[in-house]
């Protein structure tokens, strides 16, 4: 018949087993963060913070990135709406660019 232990840990400590079986374990410290878990976390507390997250689907790629380039708004006619946050005076759609396929997707804008 299996037991289960629980066990409980101090933040920044690992409990580590040797085998499924072993029934003593000891705290050691946890290693310390890289540039990779830095840059995770970072990504993982926008993500986990997104306005965008509440109106856009996360399986659309380039949802992450709306949020440092723009706002939402509530429009009458369309209801909620992105709009970017820098342009310039003379920005028009689709002037520099042109239409590209891409897969899985199909036709985009590529700049």
């Amino acid at each position: 018949m299996a037991t289960t232990r629980r066990t409980s840990s101090m933040h920044g400590k690992l409990i580590g087993s040797l085998a499924p079986t072993c029934v003593s374990t000891s705290p050691s410290a946890a290693p310390r963060l890289d540039d990779f878990d830095r840059w995770a976390s970072d990504r993982d507390r926008r993500y986990d913070g997104s306005v965008s997250a509440r109106y856009v689907s996360p399986d659309v790629v380039g949802h992450q990135d709306l949020d440092a380039h723009g706002t939402w708004r509530v429009d009458a006619t369309y209801g909620n709406v992105w709009a970017p946050s820098r342009l310039s005076a003379d920005w028009a759609p689709y002037r520099d660019g042109h239409w590209a396929w891409v897969d899985p997707w199909g036709w985009t804008w590529d700049r």
